[in-house]
């Protein structure tokens, strides 16, 4: 028993190094980070927040002005109080947990496989959860799906492993309140939630003991959310009546947007061959695959991503998984002892979460979670080969090719930098009160760049702000003209002003005019010009 402690133990502390030194040598070897997001919400978002400008401005980011931004205000904080290469050291040992738990996953997966066996099948398999090409892509970057994928694969450890460490009806609650404060934090992760009933489908308990701890799960999400979200969730009903504005409005009908749902579909599937033909175009960034597949892109992003990557794990697990739920109806004795295993539930669980993911978002960057979970996936069907030495040689074969083929993408660095690139070396000044129109997106990280009274209007034409609206947002808009006053008003561009943004402006009887000054910022082509009357 003691020599099994300590194997646990130096897998545990191998898993825990590599974890740190992987998320930091990549948070580090790319420069400092400048994502898209950043540039559009991470940075403006918080700092108006912070500064008490934030419901004085008006949708300054678009749609998601409105998200939960209590991950991205802690990280303000430390962006404010570090340097670059510091706060991006710091977020990485916070987001190596991550791969940490995957690691604890693979570590309870290979107990079956004996003591000897258990250390080299659970290193193979954190391995493969650490390969993540979508995950490392993160590191150090102000995205927050892998700071919020801790919480999501705590809770899947808690479910693997209950009544292990805690009671099972207390597993199941403290993972429901993981998944719901996840949800909470980022509403994409709430697909995750779907995936405990894969947990109940499987496992040695009366089905009665099940039950309960599932329903355990559901309050604890409910909980878990109410705890994390009510907050922010009821400053938006007292503004909007919709509690995650403007999000799903076709059910919560706030009248200050329209009656949509409002998600991205650019990649969501439209067919059921796609659950398996997207997977193939994973495997290799630029096409190569017989083009009788239909999956040979040759350079162009592949589905799931605006960014090229590559991860051949997905087309591993789907293909396998399709084979051994399959073996569980042919085979049905087989498939009772299966059933039996808690192992299973994690697999049945990965299969809903992914289906869910699949044909309601299918963008890459919100299933993270499941993306470290591909090796611990990988990790129990490899288990359920005849012999530990087959085991072994199938895991390091997957390992082998995977990381041949992989890609991790990038999502917008810049060399380092003693200040962070998103700040002006040299701050505009304007009139007092300024209120600044938005024109173009990214550019509400030019915020900090600005005065410190400035408030900002989201005026890209991503959402329809025009005077005749009468709406909540449009009625702020001319209560911020009316305390700017007419000489303070400003637009940020990127050299242009489009159609939808000019048709904004002239709505409330402006135009943009001929004084206009350039913003150095990170060499983009940033100008602040002065509003003109429309007929002037």
């Amino acid at each position: 028993m003691v020599a099994r402690r300590q194997r646990v133990a130096a897998a545990l502390i191998v898993i825990a190094f590599l974890s740190l030194t992987i998320t930091i040598l990549y948070a580090i070897s790319r420069g400092q980070d400048f994502n898209w997001d950043q540039r559009n919400y991470h940075i403006g978002i918080p700092l108006l927040l912070a500064t008490g400008r934030f419901w004085n401005s008006v949708a300054p980011a678009g749609v998601v002005s409105y998200l939960n931004p209590d991950v991205l205000q802690a990280q303000f904080w430390a962006l404010r109080h570090l340097s670059p290469i510091e706060f991006a050291v710091a977020l990485a040992v916070v987001q190596s947990l991550a791969f940490m738990l995957g690691g604890l996953l693979c570590v309870i997966l290979a107990a079956p496989a004996g003591d000897v066996w258990q250390l080299p099948l659970s290193l193979l398999g954190f391995i493969l959860c650490l390969i993540a090409p979508m995950a490392l892509s993160e590191a150090g970057t102000t995205f927050i799906d892998l700071v919020t994928a801790i919480p999501v694969l705590a809770a899947y450890a808690l479910l693997l492993a209950r009544g292990r460490w805690l009671g099972q009806k207390a597993s199941g609650a403290l993972a429901g309140i993981l998944l719901g404060a996840a949800t909470a934090l980022k509403l994409t992760n709430a697909f995750f939630v779907f995936g405990v009933a894969g947990f109940a489908v499987a496992g040695s308990e009366p089905v009665r003991k099940r039950f309960a701890w599932l329903l355990a799960s559901a309050g604890g999400a409910v909980l878990g959310y109410v705890a994390i979200g009510l907050p922010w969730d009821l400053a938006l009903w007292h503004r909007f009546a919709n509690p995650i504005f403007p999000f799903f409005n076709r059910i919560f009908r706030s009248p200050d947007f329209p009656p949509t749902d409002f998600h991205d579909t650019r990649f969501t599937p439209h067919a059921v061959i796609d659950i398996w033909r997207y997977p193939l175009d994973w495997i290799h960034p630029w096409g190569g695959l017989p083009a009788w597949l239909g999956v040979s892109r040759r350079g162009l992003a592949p589905p799931a991503s605006d960014v090229i990557f590559a991860d051949a794990r997905w087309a591993v697990v789907v293909f396998a998984i399709t084979l051994f739920l399959a073996a569980l109806i042919v085979f049905r004795r087989w498939g009772a002892a299966r059933l039996r295993e808690p192992a299973t539930g994690l697999l049945l669980a990965f299969t809903i979460d992914y289906l869910v993911w699949m044909f309601v978002f299918d963008i890459g960057r919100y299933a993270v979670a499941l993306s470290i979970l591909c090796g611990a996936v990988i990790l129990v069907l490899v288990m359920a080969l005849p012999s530990n030495r087959v085991r072994i040689a199938t895991l390091v074969l997957v390992a082998v090719f995977n990381w041949e083929t992989a890609l991790v993408p990038d999502w917008g660095h810049v060399p380092w930098q003693p200040v962070w690139a998103a700040l002006a070396p040299r701050p505009l000044t304007l009139g007092h009160r300024p209120l600044v129109f938005l024109t173009a997106r990214p550019t509400l990280f030019i915020a900090p760049s600005l005065p410190a009274d400035a408030r900002y209007v989201g005026a890209d034409g991503s959402i329809d702000l025009s005077a005749g609206r009468r709406n909540a947002l449009t009625r702020q808009i001319e209560k911020d003209l009316a305390w700017a006053g007419h000489r303070n008003l400003y637009s940020v561009d990127m050299g242009t002003t489009s159609a939808a943004a000019a048709q904004i402006l002239s709505s409330y009887g402006l135009r943009v005019g001929n004084q206009c000054r350039h913003l150095d910022v990170a060499t983009l082509p940033l100008r602040v010009c002065k509003l003109q009357d429309g007929q002037g």
